[in-house]
């Protein structure tokens, strides 16, 4: 072995050493730190309008998006956690209210069609609609769903310290990115062996996927979680500020999105209350929302950006969500897209070029 093989072998010790020693040091923060690094290419758009349109410096371009940022989400954030956590409180009572009123049985027992469908469905799987074993059931779901939402509303509450830890160091990585991120790109780009070309093109299509997957969606699942939030609260359906948070998170995942909610809602409806035309309209409604937001808020949001295959973002949330969590939303289609991008890079280099 020569001096340049030892001096190869001990840099590559050294170096992958040193790495590991950095991920158990970044480990603790390194959510926090990649949801930074996804508000920084979300919101990359404002802090440059408020340079240019404002003449701000770099700095304060910086602060004033993170405010911005820090505004738009913790206070109404708060918000959402102490309405939501009252409504998912009563949940459980308005289940035992809406079985102890008689409606659960005169829909088992009635002639009606979905009561005569449900019970041939029930025979064909040889089950027996008993009543009382029913309304078992359903008290038991409501009182582990309501049991499992106030705990996690009771978990945020108690670990608020920890929340906004965390915050603030996505916060202060969105910060360092846009007041530095021309001397952080620079030295990614000098240590990176790819062409320049090619590492401008990951970057951008890091920026582009967080600002479709974070604002665009973002804004899409609020104006229809808040609309058909607010035809709950008209129809008189119960825990609407509950239901309007859970269909602005579904709303993010495509195909399926509110209609998780608002067509079992629309059944409840007709079936449950005999509100044929509150449930009509509840389902016209909130597809007409659907498809507006979906097929001309989006596209007019998006333009040019990225585009990509609906049921592919499904099963990138998806699987997302299984092994990330909640952040899943995020990262799953970030990650599918770069993968794309790279695999993209990959065949024009080293199968078309030779």
């Amino acid at each position: 072995m020569n001096k340049k093989q030892a001096e190869y072998i001990f840099f590559t010790i050294l170096i992958s050493l040193l790495i590991y020693l950095m991920y158990l040091i970044f480990k603790p923060m390194l959510g926090p730190i990649i949801f930074g690094c996804i508000l920084a290419g979300s919101f990359i758009s404002v802090h440059k309008f408020l340079q240019k349109k404002y003449k701000f410096s770099k700095g304060l371009s910086a602060f004033a998006t993170c405010l911005l940022i820090t505004i738009g989400l913790v206070i109404p954030l708060v918000y959402l956690i102490i309405q939501i956590s009252s409504e998912a409180f009563n949940l459980y009572s308005v289940t035992k209210g809406f079985i102890e009123s008689g409606k659960l049985e005169i829909f088992l027992t009635d002639d009606g069609f979905f009561a005569r469908n449900l019970r041939k469905l029930l025979g064909y799987l040889n089950i027996n609609p008993d009543t009382s074993e029913i309304a078992t059931k359903l008290l038991e779901v409501s009182k582990n769903l309501s049991g499992s939402l106030i705990r996690l509303f009771n978990k945020i509450a108690g670990d608020l310290f920890g929340f906004f830890f965390d915050f603030a160091i996505a916060i202060m990585t969105t910060f360092t990115l846009f007041s530095q991120g021309d001397i952080l790109k620079k030295y990614v780009i000098a240590l990176s062996p790819l062409d320049t070309k090619e590492e401008e093109l990951l970057i951008k299509t890091f920026n582009q996927m967080n600002y479709v997957s974070l604002v665009c969606n973002g804004i899409g699942g609020i104006i229809q979680g808040v609309l058909a939030g607010i035809a709950f609260l008209f129809l008189g359906i119960d825990s609407p500020f509950l239901w309007t948070a859970i269909m602005v998170i579904l709303a993010f995942i495509p195909v399926l999105g509110i209609s998780i909610i608002t067509i079992p809602a629309s059944m409840y409806l007709v079936i449950f209350e005999e509100r044929t035309g509150a449930g009509i309209f509840l389902i016209v409604f909130s597809l007409g929302v659907a498809f507006i937001v979906e097929n001309v808020f989006k596209p007019k949001f998006i333009g040019d950006r990225i585009k990509i295959n609906s049921m592919f973002v499904l099963f990138t949330i998806i699987g997302g969500m299984a092994v990330f969590g909640i952040a899943g939303v995020f990262y799953g289609p970030l990650i599918g897209t770069l993968f794309l991008t790279t695999a993209k890079l990959f065949q024009d280099k080293y199968f078309i070029d030779t």
